[in-house]
This record gives structure tokens, sequence and C-alpha cells, in this order.
């Protein structure tokens, strides 16, 4: 049987390549109720813990960034880091099957606000993002992204 949410307590699989980052987020994690699993075989425990969050740094290339895409697919909800606003990073974490979209280098209240966001059903996209995402889809002028409704302006 797997973990099930305690007193507000989220069961939560940190994938990074390195050590020192999944130690950091493990520990900084528990204070916004996410409390860090390390388990033997993380695609069953997430099949299997429907209630269970993953944090995944996407790493694009190599068996490691095989290995944090199939994460990604397996978690019911999952928030993916990434190291740039590279409009092919973030197209790679939504493929994957991420929910929410945030820097690795983003604070630990920001990241626990995504994964809160995530777990309600909300996409989450900092607006940085999305405009990386967007100027590099749209011909022509560069696009504006303002305010916090996310509208798309185009223009100069």
């Amino acid at each position: 049987m797997g973990a099930r949410i305690l007193d507000g307590v989220v069961p939560l699989v940190v994938v990074d390549p390195l050590p020192v980052v999944r130690l950091g987020l493990s520990g900084s994690m528990p204070d916004f109720g996410y409390i860090p699993v390390d388990p033997a075989d993380p695609l069953k425990f997430l099949r299997g813990t429907p209630d269970a969050v993953a944090l995944v740094t996407l790493v694009v290339a190599g068996d490691a960034g095989a290995a944090g895409r199939q994460v990604l697919a397996a978690a019911s909800t999952a928030v993916c880091l990434i190291d740039s606003w590279e409009p092919r990073l973030v197209r790679e974490a939504v493929r994957a099957g991420a929910a929410g979209i945030e820097l690795r280098s983003a604070s630990p209240d920001r990241i626990a606000s995504t994964l809160d966001a995530a777990r309600r059903g909300d996409a989450v996209l900092p607006v940085e993002m999305l405009r990386a995402v967007v100027d590099a889809a749209l011909p022509g002028p560069s696009c504006r992204v303002s305010g916090s409704s996310g509208q798309v302006k185009v223009g100069t």
C-alpha cells in the first residue's frame, strides 16, 4: 500500500542528478508540508501512491534525462525543475508530464507554491518561461506577457 496524505503531509519524491540539490530540496520541503521519501523504485512508488508528488530536475541528455522523463510520466502530480528558460526544456518538461515548471534556482517557497498549484490541478509556468516559449514559437515581433493574468501581447 502506498503512502497517504496524513495530517496535511504529502510524500515527495525528489529526482535530481546532483546529491547536494536532492539534499537541499529534501531538507527544505518539510517546512511546506512535503515529506521527502527515497523509495528503492521511484516509478513503482509513484504508480502505487497517487497522493505522492514528484519534483524532477529535467536533464535532457543521457540516461538521467530518460529516468527523469519516466518519473514525470509515472507521477500523478509532478513539477519539473529546469536550469534555464530555453523553450526546448519547457517543451520537453510539458511533454514528459509536468504540471508545473520552475527554475532549479527558485526559492523553496516558490517551488512549494508550484507544487501546491500542481496538486490543485493548476498548470504553472512562470511568466518568464511563457515569454521564452511564445517568442520561440511566434514569428515576427517579440511577445510580451504582462500582468499576473498571463495575457500575451504582441509588440516591441
